[in-house]
């Protein structure tokens, strides 16, 4: 979901924009009051009613577009496929298309903006975004807000296909695991169980995924489309960090360290058999694969249902596994360190208490 305008309502867009930061001071503040007519003490109040109403406010919006919202014919004027990479050490692809059309219903004529046009650029899945031609028509379904300000999505989409519902029930499984670990830490067992059982959630679970995807990339059988494809970038990768931090972090653990394992992420253009356009897939190959220089062409190996998840023909992938195991070993002697401090300082508080007894 999208928010569509013409050329000569951009500023109020802008403002719009602006007014929307001011949005969450005047929620927290609202909270905090009715926080104090309910009695509650806690913060906690203020931030889940900022969540709610925002959360609320957004879901709600796209509901009523599901409803009210009317489905008119639009223009696509430009594609755009990109590869992101994160500090993470892997990547992460992006689609949008942008898209013109007209407030009346009728179609534009031009992929340019004319007189009446308005556009918007919209976030899509790799799906979607390779059912659509650049000057081709398209299903949009807008909801008019104010003026020429409109809410768009495509018209075979909905609310259900919008919502992230994996982060969701992640968010849901993290907000459980919080109350749990508040109920049962109150104790020094029960400190101990929270701490192990947080290892092995934080090394267990990553060092499991790794490793069914290194499986997976060495199992060619399950990629038995060939194409010559044409090197596009390459990137030696020579440090990660697994647990990067987002924002300001002058106290945050570094996880940042360098990999035993160094690894080239390859983007590749090629078009898939039956395809209509290029598209841009993305393999990372151990360092020291020959011939690796953009604008060259490169045999891979890929299957139909997803040509991006390409990989290239006589490369290895054993970084996987290799840069997992080197930071589990880096987590488990620091994670053992803070073990073993702890345990010293509860030994010196027991053997403190037990002399200051008469």
């Amino acid at each position: 979901m999208s928010i569509g305008t013409s050329p000569n309502d951009v500023g109020f867009v802008i403002l719009l924009l602006l007014g929307c930061l001011l949005v969450p001071v005047v929620l927290i503040v609202i909270g905090g009051l009715i926080a104090r007519i309910l009695g509650f003490k806690s913060g906690t109040f203020q931030l889940v009613f900022m969540l709610v109403i925002l959360v609320g406010a957004v879901v709600g919006g796209s509901l009523y577009l599901d409803m009210a919202g009317r489905a008119i014919n639009g223009l696509v004027i430009e594609k755009e496929e990109r590869v992101r990479l994160r500090k993470e050490g892997d990547w992460r692809q992006e689609f949008q298309a942008g898209v013109v059309y007209r407030q009346d219903g009728e179609r534009p004529e031009t992929t340019y903006l004319a007189e009446g046009d308005s556009s918007t650029s919209l976030n899509l899945g790799a799906a979607q975004f390779d059912t659509l031609r650049k000057g081709a028509p398209v299903a949009l379904k807008v909801l008019p807000i104010w003026r020429s300000l409109t809410l768009v999505r495509l018209a075979n989409t909905s609310t259900r296909e919008w919502i992230p519902w994996n982060w969701l029930a992640i968010g849901l499984g993290a907000i459980a695991l919080i109350w749990l670990a508040f109920k049962i830490g109150r104790s020094r067992v029960g400190c101990l169980v929270i701490f192990v059982l947080g290892a092995i959630v934080a090394i267990g679970l990553p060092t499991f995924v790794i490793y069914r995807e290194w499986r997976a990339m060495e199992d060619l059988s399950a990629k038995p489309l060939r194409a010559e494809a044409t090197i596009r970038e390459v990137t030696r990768i020579t440090r990660i960090d697994p647990l990067p931090c987002r924002g300001g972090c002058r106290n945050n653990w570094d996880t940042e360290f360098d990999v035993p394992q160094q690894y080239d992420i390859v983007q590749l253009a090629f078009t898939p058999q039956g395809g209509r356009d290029e598209v841009l897939a993305v393999d990372a190959a151990d360092a020291g694969l020959a011939d690796l220089a953009p604008e060259r062409t490169i045999a891979v190996a890929y299957a139909a249902a997803n040509p991006r998840a390409a990989q290239i023909i006589g490369a290895t992938h054993a970084h996987h596994w290799r840069n997992m195991v080197a930071f589990v070993e880096i987590s488990l002697g620091f994670l053992l360190a803070i073990g073993l401090f702890l345990l010293l300082v509860a030994w010196l508080g027991t053997r403190f208490k037990r002399a200051k007894t008469p």
